[in-house]
């Protein structure tokens, strides 16, 4: 018996080699592995390529209402994306206010425009996780700016006290400080720099100091 099973295993084996055929078990494996690499390349390429499709999807707040009155829906940051094609060659510093009511208008600027970010912004966002009804939309906003950090299209900027006093910027106003850091950009790299915000003395100070400002419709 055991030489009938010696040469059973033989015939097998030799079948194998004539045929060059591999094993239905070394296929499936095969494929498994195949598989896995065509699925971690397309996480690979969504996490680097597809952020904006990708966040519109997480902790969706498009009914909320903020104290600016305004909805933190896709309509805000669409009338932004309209008006950001008169603005191809600027970078786009954004106000803490806007992006606590519609925090997507970040992906869809990073889509046309580089993201420039006063540090005062950040934290501003930061402290607002505690506020009952602002925590959601700052959560989601620290996450787009991550990932948006991750992916080269936004950086962060931080506060020069002097060059605030010697341009006449009150550095105990948060307006004034965000503002600063704005136009220290401007003057340092010589570039343009569209201010958004929906706060009326803030936009009012950054044209004073000739920063464009967006205009809402």
């Amino acid at each position: 018996m055991k030489k009938i099973r010696m040469n059973l295993m033989h015939v097998k084996t030799k079948a194998k080699k004539d045929t060059g055929f591999p094993a239905i078990g070394d296929i499936v494996f095969t494929l498994f592995i195949i598989l896995l690499s065509i699925l971690f390349l397309q996480f690979r390429i969504f996490r680097r390529h597809g952020i904006k499709r990708g966040l519109k999807t997480i902790g969706n707040n498009s009914e909320k209402k903020f104290s600016g009155g305004i909805s933190s829906s896709n309509s805000l940051s669409g009338s932004v994306i309209k008006e950001l094609n008169n603005y191809k060659d600027y970078f786009v510093g954004f106000d803490t206010n806007i992006l606590l009511n519609d925090p997507d208008i970040l992906i869809d600027t990073s889509c046309t425009n580089r993201i420039i970010l006063s540090k005062q912004v950040f934290d501003e966002l930061d402290k607002k996780i505690m506020d009952e009804n602002l925590s959601s939309n700052a959560r989601r906003a620290l996450g787009i700016i991550e990932d948006l950090q991750l992916m080269e299209k936004l950086y962060f900027l931080t506060d020069d006290i002097p060059f605030l006093e010697k341009n006449n910027l009150n550095p105990k106003s948060l307006d004034e400080r965000i503002i600063g850091d704005y136009l220290k950009e401007k003057n340092r790299k010589n570039v343009n720099v569209l201010f958004v915000s929906q706060d009326r003395r803030a936009r009012i100070v950054a044209r004073n100091f000739g920063i464009e400002v967006f205009k809402f419709k």
